[in-house]
Parts: structure tokens; sequence; C-alpha cells
């Protein structure tokens, strides 16, 4: 992605695509996991299986936030310029 394209061309439709896809697979697999166990503990397995995917998108998120933030920090320790180093960063959690 250009760091000078404006928000329409790339982000606006990156952004608004994204809770689509994560939504239709989180649904689908929900519904995998919860049918492939017995009646009686469906909804234990689809607890579990939302409990554990929180959880890890928790985690997900905040090792490529600290991944992102440690990479912008160095490039600025190494005087590059602020928008070029905020991309390396996003690059890097990329």
């Amino acid at each position: 992605m250009d760091e000078n394209a404006p928000y329409w061309v790339a982000a606006f439709p990156a952004m608004s695509l994204i809770p689509l896809s994560a939504d239709v697979l989180y649904t689908v697999s929900n519904l995998v996991i919860s049918l492939s166990f017995p009646e009686d503990t469906q909804g234990l397995a689809g607890g579990v299986f939302n409990a554990i995917f929180q959880i890890s998108k928790c985690v997900g998120l905040g090792i490529t936030s600290i991944a992102a933030s440690t990479v912008t920090n160095s490039k600025n320790d190494i005087k590059v310029e602020g928008k070029q180093a905020l991309m390396s960063g996003y690059h890097a959690s990329f």
C-alpha cells in the first residue's frame, strides 16, 4: 500500500471486508464444531470454542501490536522519518 494513497483507495475496502470474512468464518466453524458433538454437549462445545477464539484473538492482537511498536521505535531511533517508520511497523506486524 502506498502511504500517500487516500483512505478510500485501499484502506476503506479492506476495513469493510474484514468483518464480513471474520464473521462468516467464525459462524461456520462454530456450527461445524458444535454439530460434531452429541446433542447434550453442543452448548458446551460452542462455549469452549468461543472462549478459545476470544483468548487467541487477544493474544494475537497483543503480539502484533508489540511487533509493530518495536519496529517503529527502532526505526525512530535510527532517525527514519515518522511516516516511513510507522509503515515499517505495519509491514512487520502484517
